[in-house]
């Protein structure tokens, strides 16, 4: 059995002041929470949709405390005594303890970057834009490939429905008009049976004792009546149709930016896209269009019915033998369009995501000279959505072809019964042909009604609220153990004990795989430990709301992602409209020695394309500097940040930092000699363990130590 790995304790270096900071608005504070792994589901009002967000959103306010993950069962380990820095004594590296147990085995996969690349450290990327997952097992969490669609409940479609409510009343509106058009048009067989009776019977009455010419006018004037209702229900429907798909496109759009970056390790972008355009409209149309049709249907079956008894007992029974079949076969065709459409949506998603991979990054496919094997995929991506949209159109020519056969069979059948019952004057001319056209009425409704269940089934959150209001920045990392998602059998952290009291510069060193860009997605909240808690000032930050602790830090990555923007929208990014202005951006920009802005014809407004592709590496990684410059952070991570510079600007970086680094709490993960040098402490991390961590002068001192010789192999390199 392998020992606890040591916990260490962080003095505050006594060159370091801590600079003051006002304090936030009034929020009081509450006493942290047990350290317990978070989980949970967000729960979203529609169904279509919450399968694709059946993860929790971190960034969205709550109520309730947070929900937390089942712990996952720790290896046994012999416990050790806890050390502090500056001890004359090292702590030799430790032998790693097995991974915690009640993992699940799944593929290892290599995380990469925004442009591409593996990450330096060989861990899951950095970038909140990129792709990761929360704990869950893999097994509970992966998406569903097997093409059956989840199982429908009424609570399901409660919620479907409950997305209408802001439009209940032009939805309402919209169902009286419909009521008022359905009842016209029912009135339609009747009043053509009268018709032909008074027309071809000399001695019929004319209905309600008008004379014939009333009785036309009256009826032409139905008609108009009928259609201008009709009109306005469709005009009324589809305007709420529209709101709904609006309403719910923004919805999703910000349940997804507020993801946890656990959710993307398993959905990429042009899926998630798919689902914005597509889904989003087969809800909003299942919600309004569909239903306002269905109804209609209902209401214009009900009626067609009534009449059809009311005027022929006998021919409806012979109707109504055709019901069985035709109800069953459209349960059936109902449930296999459902499971198509389910295909169909994901097939959509596949080519969709393609396309977006492809063209944003246009130039690695040129450069590998690529074009044909990438048209050759996508080819196959929309070729699969053509077998699906295939087998749907000879399934529907079946299902329909096959309806039809059974409605002319008891069209016929009602003809020979009727034309019988007309000879022996049981019934007129007139009323046989209203009967007809009830059976045809009724007949086209329950195809509505079909039509109306397919496409219905088409169609069918959490964080903590504490905020400090004297945030100091002291950081602790309390018994962390993590295993990314991906790879539950290769876990990063098992028994992570480091203190880092605020105000200093911890200077983050370790091979690559180590866990040193996992420190850092811990902070920010990409991810949440399995066990274990990461404290701030002695609060889980896992109890601060997630907006609020996130701009209390600022991070510069390895790779830096900017927008295509402008250089002071980029340097503005993230913070409030209207609390910054050209002047910060200017003196950020002074203080990130971005002096190139000076030599561009537009300064500080120029575009800098997608992703920044006008600007040089360097000249991107000194914008995010300047980014985070100017949010005035508590806590700085800083990722390889001077990786990109030359040696003279690297020189001008850091006497910038050193500024923005006073009375500040920060984590820089580095390489570079120099950039070691200037932090207070050295933590030297292997194997997920804290092995070292003293001043950069005393770990230099210690021949055998794992800094030095880490050191020694980079200076050899070189």
């Amino acid at each position: 059995m392998a020992s606890m790995p040591h916990c260490w304790s962080v003095p505050p270096p006594p060159a370091v002041s801590a600079r003051p900071r006002s304090a936030a608005n009034s929020l009081l504070m509450r006493p942290s929470a047990t350290c317990l792994p978070m989980g949970g589901q967000l729960r979203y009002p529609y169904r279509a949709l919450s399968r694709l967000l059946g993860q929790r959103s971190l960034s969205s306010s709550r109520p309730s405390p947070p929900l937390r993950h089942a712990s996952l069962t720790r290896s046994k380990r012999k416990a050790s005594s806890t050390r502090t820095v500056g001890s004359s004594q090292t702590a030799p590296a430790e032998t790693p303890s097995t991974a915690p147990s009640g993992i699940p085995s799944a593929p290892t996969t290599t995380p990469v970057d925004s442009a591409g690349t593996t990450s330096s450290d060989g861990e899951s990327p950095k970038s909140p834009l990129l792709r990761a997952t929360s704990p869950t097992p893999p097994e509970e969490t992966q998406e569903d490939t097997s093409g059956k669609p989840p199982k429908v409940s009424w609570e399901s479609v409660r919620k479907l429905l409950r997305l209408a409510r802001p439009e209940a009343t032009m939805v309402g509106c919209a169902v009286g008009l419909l009521l008022l058009s359905s009842a016209i048009t029912m009135s339609v067989p009747f009043a053509m049976g009268k018709i032909i009776d008074v027309v071809a019977t000399a001695t019929a009455e004319v209905p309600f004792g008008l004379t014939k010419g009333q009785f036309f006018i009256g009826l032409g004037s139905m008609f108009i009546l009928g259609a201008t209702a009709n009109a306005g229900r469709v005009m009324l429907i589809r305007t709420a149709g529209e709101r709904v798909i609006l309403r719910l496109r923004d919805k999703l759009y910000g349940a997804l930016i507020r993801q946890d970056i656990g959710f993307f390790d398993r959905h990429r972008t042009g899926d998630l896209v798919s689902r914005l355009a597509n889904d989003t409209t087969v809800v909003g149309k299942s919600l309004t269009n569909n239903v306002s049709d269905g109804l209609r249907s209902l209401v214009m079956a009900s009626a067609g019915l009534s009449m059809m008894v009311y005027m022929s007992p006998t021919l409806t029974g012979i109707m109504l033998a055709i019901v069985p079949p035709i109800s069953i076969t459209a349960v059936i065709y109902g449930r296999f369009i459902r499971t198509l459409s389910h295909q169909t949506q994901a097939a959509l998603g596949d080519s969709t995501k393609v396309v977006e991979e492809r063209l944003g990054n246009i130039r690695t496919v040129q450069a590998f000279v690529m074009e044909n094997a990438e048209q050759e995929l996508y080819h196959s991506r929309v070729k699969r959505v053509y077998d699906l949209a295939k087998r749907e159109a000879i399934f529907s020519g079946f299902f329909f072809g096959g309806t039809g056969l059974f409605g002319n069979l008891a069209i016929m059948a009602m003809l020979g019964v009727g034309g019988n019952m007309v000879v022996q004057q049981v019934m007129t001319v007139g009323e046989l042909t209203s009967f007809l056209l009830y059976t045809a009425y009724v007949g086209g409704s329950l195809s509505g009604l079909t039509s109306f269940y397919s496409e219905i089934m088409k169609g069918l959150e959490v964080s903590g609220t504490l905020t400090l209001p004297n945030l100091r920045g002291q950081l602790q990392f309390d018994n962390v153990a993590f295993v990314y998602p991906t790879r539950p059998l290769a876990p990063i952290f098992r028994q992570l004990n480091v203190t880092v009291d605020a105000g200093t510069v911890v200077g983050v060193a370790g091979s690559s795989g180590s866990g040193k860009s996992t420190l850092t997605a811990l902070l920010l909240r990409f991810y949440d430990p399995q066990s274990g808690c990461v404290r701030v000032d002695g609060v889980d930050i896992r109890d601060l709301d997630l907006v609020w602790w996130r701009r209390q830090i600022a991070t510069v990555s390895q790779e830096p992602v900017l927008f295509a923007g402008t250089i002071a929208e980029n340097v503005a990014y993230g913070l409030d409209a209207g609390t910054v202005t050209e002047a910060d951006i200017h003196t950020a920009l002074a203080q990130a020695n971005c002096d190139f802005i000076h030599h561009l014809p537009e300064g500080i407004h120029t575009f800098v394309g997608e992703r920044g592709i006008s600007l040089s590496g360097g000249q991107k990684q000194r914008v995010a500097i300047a980014r985070a410059l100017i949010k005035n952070p508590r806590i700085l991570l800083l990722d390889e940040a001077t990786s990109a510079l030359d040696s003279e600007n690297e020189y001008l970086m850091k006497e910038a930092l050193e500024t923005l680094t006073n009375g500040r709490t920060v984590f820089t993960i580095a390489h570079r000699l120099s950039t070691l040098k200037s932090c207070d402490l050295i933590m030297c991390l292997h194997d997920g363990d804290v092995v070292e961590m003293d001043t950069f002068s005393n770990l230099m001192d210690k021949p055998d130590g794992s800094f030095r010789r880490l050191m020694e192999y980079q200076t050899d390199a070189v």
